[in-house]
């Protein structure tokens, strides 16, 4: 029963619980050698590989940049800097600045 509740409190949230490993858009990578150690190479070739393939995805909109700024604005009147995660092409950061 908690299982289930938990699992449609996710649901509802936009998360999704399953035991496969192929979902789809995801991929699961492992990057460890065969001793157990790192393999810091294949975990580069990996996120190179993807980032690659996503070049020319934008997750965000320039409206809501331009509507969080003006947020921003009104709180700290003159922001001189921020702190942007997962950043691929700059176009967050250029309609920040814009």
């Amino acid at each position: 029963m908690l299982r289930k509740l938990v699992k449609g409190a996710l649901d509802r949230l936009g998360y999704q619980i399953t035991r496969s490993k192929d979902v789809p858009g995801f991929r699961l990578y492992s990057y460890f050698k065969q001793d157990g150690s790192f393999d810091y190479e294949k975990y580069r070739q990996v996120q190179q590989e993807g980032n690659r393939r996503k070049l020319d995805y934008i997750w965000v909109k320039e409206d809501n940049i331009e509507f969080l700024s003006r947020y921003i604005k009104s709180v700290i009147p003159d922001p001189h800097f921020g702190i942007c995660h997962g950043t691929r092409r700059g176009k967050e950061q250029e309609w920040f600045r814009k």
